[in-house]
């Protein structure tokens, strides 16, 4: 657990505070900060009230924000660090280009050195789900700190968040940012976890859940090693769907794209597919849905009777108004023969992510 030295300061200031003396800073305004035993923090369980949320009788007006963690002084971070963090104590200093809530939101931003050959870098933030109201978290990454036009990653799906950025060199800097544009609080605590990811070649040894190692663009890890990818490969190691039965999966933003879906409303193109394979022996209607607890991203499905056969029918939003951006596909008077259910993204902000599927099969 990685544990700043402006955390502690953090909190020793807070305690100054609320103490009886009435004293919070020196002459000039700035805060005094003071020796103090650290309270102890439970890593199990982020707790997102604020800690001077409880009335003290006489306590001291609190400063509008810490200064520091920003571009000129950011937290530095080593992959698997964690941090345990509260936006409320400081400055509004950056912007996330995912959502513009970010604007007027307060912020902490982090270093993290890399080495020179290319790495990926995921940010993970983890917010209290049961606080009212929930800290909505944004994460950014950038290789430049400040600068917009370096953003190699942005996430802003559900108020804890995860953003992963691709073949990152040298260093990164994280972002941790908050909104209020869907029903949350724009600051609050939070947990960072920092990780990164080897990018490996081809025939070298690599890690088939995509967790500690991937293979470059292009190849796909099959039994532990990196092997040339195409369309025919990528339909053939679709995985068999039993109906009635949910499945999950996950779709990466380094995969290959090969297919987009006619009927999305965002482009799919520049997202991977994750590819489920079923057979009716007769007739029948199928209803496939992405629309289950799992699901992450925006989805858009297609049906296709061969890897390189037509779409056969295409489905995106159930209820795009209503912000449901999962999919379901229903088709009938479906021939006998086999089948190939292509589950892609639809989304620039979230094309990429776990899934949940279900099909229902109705001979007919």
């Amino acid at each position: 657990m990685h544990q700043s030295s402006f955390t502690i300061a953090a909190l020793a200031l807070l305690a100054s505070a609320c103490g009886s003396s009435g004293n919070a800073g020196q002459a000039d305004g700035a805060p005094t900060f003071v020796d103090a035993a650290v309270t102890a923090i439970d890593a199990a369980r982020i707790d997102a009230a604020r800690i001077d949320a409880a009335p003290i009788a006489d306590a001291a007006p609190r400063p509008d924000a810490i200064p520091g963690f920003t571009c000129g002084a950011p937290v530095p971070l080593s992959p698997g660090d964690s941090f345990l963090g509260d936006t409320s104590d400081y400055n509004n200093t950056s912007f996330a280009s995912c959502s513009a809530g970010t604007q007027s939101a307060r912020d902490t931003v982090f270093r993290i050195a890399l080495p020179s050959a290319p790495t990926d870098v995921i940010a993970r933030v983890t917010v209290d789900s049961d606080a009212t109201p929930t800290f909505d978290a944004v994460v950014s990454i950038q290789t430049s700190c400040g600068d917009a036009s370096t953003e190699a990653a942005c996430s802003d799906f559900g108020f804890s968040e995860q953003a992963v950025a691709l073949g990152l060199s040298d260093e990164a800097f994280i972002s941790v940012d908050g909104t209020e544009q869907f029903g949350g609080s724009s600051d609050g605590a939070y947990q960072l976890d920092v990780s990164t990811r080897a990018i490996v070649a081809e025939l070298a040894t690599c890690d088939a859940l995509g967790v500690t190692s991937r293979c470059e663009t292009g190849f796909l890890c099959l039994a532990e090693q990196c092997q040339a990818e195409s369309p025919a490969l990528a339909c053939s190691l679709a995985t068999p769907i039993t109906p009635g039965i949910a499945i999950a999966a996950q779709t990466h933003a380094f995969q290959t794209d090969f297919f987009q879906g006619s009927c999305a409303f965002k482009a799919s193109a520049g997202a991977g597919e994750a590819f489920f394979s079923f057979s009716l022996a007769e007739t029948s209607s199928i209803d496939v849905t992405t629309d289950l607890p799992g699901t992450n991203f925006d989805t858009v499905l297609y049906l296709k009777s061969a890897c390189e056969g037509a779409e056969l029918a295409c489905a995106d939003d159930i209820d795009a108004d209503n912000s449901n951006f999962l999919s379901r596909l229903q088709a009938s008077d479906l021939p006998a023969g086999d089948y190939l259910i292509v589950v892609d993204g639809a989304s620039n902000a979230a094309p990429t992510g776990s899934v949940r599927l279900r099909l229902d099969v109705t001979p007919n």
